[in-house]
């Protein structure tokens, strides 16, 4: 998995990476700005445009943009210079590399941008490189800022590319305009804003750019211990499937899902869990559904229930007992036929427990505390708020604290489904890098807890089974992106590419 860090745990590893190297600052700059210089002339040379323009603001990332613009030059490429500030508020490394330009006598172009009366060049048919503002920036920009991040966002024929972050992005401050980019080098790790909501939007394409000191040096200063998943990291940790093992061996697994007008949530889950490798499934059910679930049921074994038959309920633990894994809560109802079963599982299951859909809505803090299992579960956004007695723009503003601190307080692992989806123990914090907004219909996160499920019913590891099973959903759903489009794609199209992805793993 690859490190993220917030803006300020950047800064300060970098002042120790600095101390405890060696290595000066200045070469880490030199370091960061000769490879993103490198990405940039890949890109100028793909997109077949006429010139660089590089907007450089008076801190570090103007360094950086000094740089980029140095070893551009120095290869042959037309560069232009946008100042936006005067010289004089250069300081350190920055200043440094500015004048290293000038000594040199590079053919570089340079305009004076110093306020809202000053003229612009054209920029169209351009690669612009934002070095305006990075990961220190604070507060709101200055007008003539602004109008030049207004202006460049309304031209259409043009490629941007950000250095380290677009410039004025801010999670807590959304009012300040953004450049909107195409592609953003981030400086030796990824940033977590531009990971999420607005910083997803406007970042684009994001690229990890070494500076010099080997990826490995920052865990070291990943104290928040927030990741992001890779591909390597599922075809590393998921075990293959043994030649030898019967269909016991590849988890059994009791699913209780399924309600009056929601049948489908457990067909989907059911055949995700079983297209993923389980060999024995047990669907549990309402007996009021009982003809339609066998009738779009086939392979597993079903269970149809009367909550209100003891012998029902005894046969519901018999399966309890029996079960590697259990889920529970997918199209099961806002019903006490719901709460009854999940207090059921919640009390008895001393195997892993997925808690999912309706179930989520009958979970407090004295049964997720009590449970012998270990429980993962897998809400929305309005779920999550929900359970919290909160606000979902609450959730959406606090995803990260509150999250973490609600699985490191009861000892669970939340799968928090949003437009970038997290995992989180309450230690690490896991952020997903595959799926896309195709996920956004009724029935994908029933295909989502029946991958979990079978992971863990596997006998993998529980919080390895979140990241893992959210990184494959999410790559279902990139490869129906270019089969169906970004909207055409129903839940049930996750089922029939997942055998293709577990190949593609080796699973």
């Amino acid at each position: 998995m690859k490190n993220v860090f917030f803006n300020r745990e950047v800064l300060n590893a970098e002042s120790e990476i600095v101390k405890q190297s060696g290595i000066p600052s200045c070469i880490l700059m030199e370091n960061a700005g000769l490879r993103a210089s490198l990405i940039i002339s890949d890109y100028f040379r793909k997109n077949s445009l006429e010139d660089i323009f590089i907007l450089c603001g008076k801190g570090n990332n103007a360094g950086d943009g000094f740089v980029i613009a140095r070893h551009l030059a120095i290869n042959g490429f037309k560069v232009n210079l946008i100042m936006l500030y005067q010289s004089t508020h250069l300081k350190g490394d920055a200043a440094l590399n500015y004048n290293l330009i000038n000594s040199l006598n590079l053919d570089i172009n340079k305009f004076d941008y110093f306020s809202e009366n000053d003229s612009l060049p054209s920029v169209e048919n351009s690669l612009i490189v934002d070095a305006i503002f990075g990961i220190g920036f604070r507060g709101s920009p200055d007008n003539h800022v602004k109008k030049i991040i207004s202006h460049i966002n309304s031209i259409k024929s043009k490629f941007v590319c950000a250095i380290d972050i677009p410039s004025c992005l801010d999670r807590y401050n959304t009012d300040n305009p953004v450049l909107k980019c195409d592609v953003t080098i981030s400086m030796g790790v990824y940033k977590f804003d531009t990971l999420f909501e607005k910083g997803k939007i406007y970042s684009g394409e994001i690229k990890v750019a070494e500076i010099g000191t080997g990826s490995e040096v920052f865990s070291q200063f990943n104290r928040e211990k927030i990741f992001r998943s890779e591909f390597i990291d599922i075809s590393k940790n998921i075990k293959v499937r043994d030649k030898l093992s019967n269909k016991y061996d590849t988890g059994k697994l009791l699913i209780i899902a399924g309600s009056a007008g929601y049948t489908g949530a457990a067909r989907l889950c059911t055949l995700s869990a079983m297209r993923m490798g389980s060999g024995a499934v047990i669907v549990a059910f309402p007996d009021e559904v009982n003809e339609i679930m066998c009738s779009i049921l086939t392979e597993p074994v079903k269970l149809s229930v009367d909550i209100s038959s003891q012998k029902d309920v005894d046969s519901v633990m018999e399966k309890i007992k029996w079960a590697d894994a259990v889920l529970i809560g997918s199209g099961c109802g806002i019903s006490d036929y719901t709460k009854k079963l999940l207090d059921l599982v919640l009390a008895n299951a001393e195997v892993p427990v997925v808690v999912d859909g309706d179930a989520l809505r009958y979970i407090n803090m004295n049964n997720l505390r009590s449970s012998p299992a270990k429980l993962i579960l897998t809400p929305h956004i309005g779920e999550f708020a929900r359970i919290l007695n909160c606000t979902s723009d609450a959730v959406k503003k606090n995803f990260y604290s509150l999250s973490k601190g609600f699985a490191g307080m009861n000892n669970v692992i939340v799968t928090l489904k949003c437009s970038t989806t997290i995992i989180t123990n309450g230690d690490s914090f896991v952020i997903n890098s595959t799926g896309s907004e195709n996920l956004s219909t009724f029935g994908s996160g029933d295909v989502l807890a029946g991958i979990i499920t079978s992971l863990v019913s596997r006998g993998e590891n529980p919080f390895t089974s979140a990241v893992a099973g959210t990184y494959l959903h999410g790559y279902c759903s990139d490869l129906l992106v270019d089969k169906f489009g970004s909207s055409s794609m129903v839940a049930s199209d996750l089922l029939e590419v997942i055998p293709e992805v577990k190949k593609k793993f080796n699973l």
